[in-house]
């Protein structure tokens, strides 16, 4: 290898952290072409893990690096959200978690890369596509030794455990989850439900705020909010909440 590839090598290993993954369509991009690529597999700088996407020689590929590259090296939008972004940033204590689960989620249209979804990375990676929630808004870089990637704040976190929530128990530990999210930024729990276009998620989160008595949840404008009309159940068996027209748990409400 000349030393010319060598300095074009070198630069570009130089534009991403340790660890990350390498994109083909990324390095092309940067001035590497598809031939010089392959030169550089040749001679041991990467390791092919699948088609168009190569790694350090000596490292592993990892989620987390996975997803470091994606949101850095295309235009693929893809967050850690509910359980699991509560989980990194120390909010689980109350939540059943699957350690062997990590809940993604991008906008409905968003097409996962197919390399991404295939490949073994030890653990399971569900993938929610959805527009329920229509803003950028709650959203942080998380950083992982020197990757980064965005994750959901607390407070965009919980309403998407609340948009998954599939039984009672899932509504009584995010219940007990919230009571501890004391310190929410007014502003930034209106912005998120008036882009909210989930009723459930609207009412039962509501509710479940006003029910915990945090001091933030008397500066937020109800009326901007599209909480739909009617009884909405959220339990098959369980006790209606008449100021919010909703049926929950009897677990929940007697909390």
């Amino acid at each position: 290898m000349n030393a010319t590839n060598e300095t074009k090598i070198n630069r570009l290993l130089q534009l991403q952290p340790s660890g990350a993954i390498f994109l083909s369509s990324w390095m092309k991009q940067n001035g590497i072409s598809y031939e010089l690529q392959r030169n550089y597999i040749k001679s041991g700088w990467f390791v092919r893990i699948a088609s168009g996407v190569v790694i350090r020689k000596g490292e592993s590929p990892s989620w987390q690096s996975a997803l470091h590259s994606i949101n850095h090296q295309t235009s693929i939008n893809i967050h850690v959200g509910a359980k699991s972004a509560l989980s990194l940033q120390g909010y689980a204590h109350y939540l059943e978690l699957n350690e062997q689960k990590i809940e993604l989620f991008s906008p409905q249209y968003e097409l996962f890369p197919h390399w991404f979804k295939i490949f073994n990375w030890n653990i399971q990676l569900n993938l929610n596509r959805t527009n329920f929630l229509t803003t950028t808004k709650g959203l942080m870089d998380y950083k992982y030794n020197q990757l980064s990637f965005p994750v959901s704040t607390p407070a965009r976190a919980l309403l998407e455990c609340l948009f998954l929530s599939t039984d009672d128990y899932d509504l009584v530990e995010s219940y007990q989850t919230l009571e501890t999210l004391t310190t929410l930024l007014p502003n930034e729990v209106q912005e998120l439900l008036e882009n909210c276009n989930s009723v459930k998620v609207i009412r039962l989160f509501l509710y479940m705020s006003e029910k915990a008595k945090h001091s933030w949840f008397k500066y937020l404008d109800l009326s901007k909010l599209e909480m739909g009309k009617g009884k909405r159940m959220f339990s098959k068996s369980g006790v209606y909440i008449k100021s919010h027209q909703i049926i929950v748990p009897k677990a929940l409400a007697d909390l």
